[in-house]
């Protein structure tokens, strides 16, 4: 809540995408990951990407869409599996 940027959170589960769970100013969206991603293509050099997902295929198929934007910033947080 003390960053200069925009922050969105982005969860598919809509019991995790309760604004009450993050701080104020965070928008907090319940959609499909990469449905949102690819809507908001057109923002992507001028986004921090940071993918941390409940679900190994989502992280994969989020960082394949990743990978074809021109994102400023990409990170993953995932297992170690």
């Amino acid at each position: 809540h003390e960053t200069p940027l925009r922050v969105v959170v982005v969860d598919e589960r809509g019991e995790w995408a309760d604004p009450a769970r993050f701080p104020p100013g965070a928008e907090v969206v319940a959609d499909d990951p990469e449905a949102f991603m690819r809507e908001r293509a057109d923002r992507a050099e001028r986004t921090y990407l940071l993918v941390m997902t409940h679900r190994h295929d989502l992280d994969e198929a989020l960082c394949r869409v990743a990978l074809s934007r021109p994102f400023r910033w990409i990170g993953l947080i995932g297992s170690r599996t």
